[in-house]
């Protein structure tokens, strides 16, 4: 997920790049709900994946809205 989020990042000066990091972003994104199996990442409380992942995620709208 963090790789994803920097590709963002930095596809803001490439926009040709747009849909291959679309398409790595969904892909992450879609690991990341697998792996999540309760509340949080370390079980029913937020443990370290949780709060490293935190902040990617309340970006992930700012990068991506159009």
């Amino acid at each position: 997920l963090p790789a994803a989020a920097y590709a963002l990042v930095t596809e803001q000066r490439f926009p040709a790049e747009k849909k291959p990091t679309m398409v790595m972003l969904h892909e992450a994104l879609i690991l990341a709900e697998k792996l999540l199996t309760d509340n949080f990442y370390g079980g029913r409380e937020p443990g370290f994946a949780d709060y490293m992942t935190y902040p990617f995620m309340e970006r992930i709208w700012i990068w991506t809205h159009e």
